[in-house]
């Protein structure tokens, strides 16, 4: 039977760095009955919750380190990491910058401030962090992931293959960051980023059904002959409502001043390209896959 809270911390400790959330999680519970207020427990009890998604019970048990400790690092850092997840990131940031003004030579803030801007969209800073965080730790692996999504993202292809396919192969953490930013990357209608990195990470995991999904449906938004739809493809419905509003308002131009036979003329390329905005994306689909 264990008395020490060190004790307990220590072996609690592998048990999360091994993601063995569930026995850790058990052990950190009879460590806090035997000390309820000790901080490395409290924050090991955070960081366990935060692993297994509950983000609510970590900042809970953040709340707590923090109003006996305000200034507590590690769990400010956490809650920056919560944050980021909540894709609350300004907050992320405002935090990361605080703990930034304490520890300029800290590798790992560099990092996590990367992760906040790549979570932006803002490809470029995030590289510069990642390569700050390079300088003052060279060879950190976090560093090098956040380097090679940078390149990726930016099409800069030559390395980022092969460590990227290894990110994702061994690395559940990063590959969820990968998972994010595809999204952001598709919510912001930026379909080329999108592709090269979707294929980076069908790279290294080439059995998963979603991505070689996201990948043809790519390869097909980002072909060469579907600019005329670009529209569409940029916009989704929005695209296409504001194309049929326009040709509404122009077939009531066209009304006016021409003759019945010549607005077949604009009547009929219409229809031809709405067929088309039906038919061609999956037949192309077909034809590349």
């Amino acid at each position: 039977m264990m008395s020490d809270a060190g004790e307990y911390h220590t072996k609690a400790a592998l048990l999360v760095e091994r993601e063995r959330f569930s026995e850790a999680e058990a052990l950190i519970a009879r460590g806090l009955a035997e000390h309820p207020s000790d901080p490395g427990l409290l924050h090991l009890s955070a960081l366990n919750d935060f692993h297994r998604g509950r983000l609510e019970d970590s900042e809970a048990t953040i709340a707590a380190l923090l109003h006996a400790s305000p200034d507590d690092r590690g769990a400010r850092y956490l809650l920056a990491e919560i944050r980021i997840e909540e894709q609350r990131l300004a907050e992320a940031e405002r935090l990361v910058l605080e703990l930034l003004r304490e520890a300029p030579e800290e590798p790992t803030l560099y990092l996590l401030y990367a992760e906040v801007m790549l979570r932006s969209l803002q490809v470029e800073k995030a590289d510069q962090l990642a390569r700050e965080a390079l300088r003052l730790a060279p060879g950190h692996a976090g560093a090098l992931v956040m380097s090679v999504l940078c390149g990726t993202i930016r099409g800069d292809a030559e390395e980022a293959h092969t460590r990227l396919a290894d990110l994702v192969r061994h690395s559940p953490d990063h590959r969820a960051t990968a998972d994010t930013i595809l999204l952001r990357l598709l919510e912001e209608g930026r379909n080329r980023e999108a592709l090269a990195l979707a294929r980076e990470m069908l790279r290294g995991d080439p059995a998963d059904q979603g991505l070689v999904d996201t990948v043809r449906s790519l390869m097909v938004a980002t072909h060469p002959t579907m600019i005329p739809l670009y529209p569409m493809t940029r916009w989704g419905w929005h695209g296409s409502a504001a194309l049929w509003v326009g040709f509404i308002v122009s077939l009531g131009v066209a009304d006016r001043f021409l003759a019945e036979d010549a607005l077949m003329w604009v009547i009929g390329p219409w229809l031809v390209y709405v067929v088309c905005s039906w038919v061609y994306p999956p037949l192309l689909k077909r034809l590349l896959t």
